[in-house]
């Protein structure tokens, strides 16, 4: 797989202008790789239906980018099931099917 150039990774996803690096951070965890660096875009294009969205430009250790699309082929770093009890999950299902109802019915808030 090709990788990606900065120029193309810098683009607007939704315009393909080229957007506006506000900021760098280098992500640390047990399961990310040393030297890991996170640029974050802007799109400044006013003819942009998403103009002030931003989104993230990932750097390897070696400089490399890598391919668009590439994180959703991988697993994904939490795994819900081993980092939760089974109370907890039900309370965070209980309070989402709340939210719904409040959201669907008038008044019920």
């Amino acid at each position: 797989m090709a990788e990606t150039t900065l120029e193309e990774a810098a683009r607007c996803p939704w315009c393909a202008e080229p957007g506006k690096k506000t900021g760098t951070t280098r992500p640390h965890g047990q399961s990310i790789e040393r030297g890991v660096k996170v640029e974050t875009y802007e799109c400044e294009n006013a003819r942009c239906e998403n103009e002030g969205e931003r989104w993230l430009v990932q750097f390897n250790p070696d400089g490399t980018i890598p391919p668009k699309g590439t994180r959703n082929e991988q697993p994904k770093e939490y795994d819900i099931m081993r980092h939760t009890t089974f109370q907890e999950r039900e309370r965070a299902k209980e309070a989402m099917r709340r939210q719904y109802e409040e959201s669907i019915v008038p008044g019920s808030s």
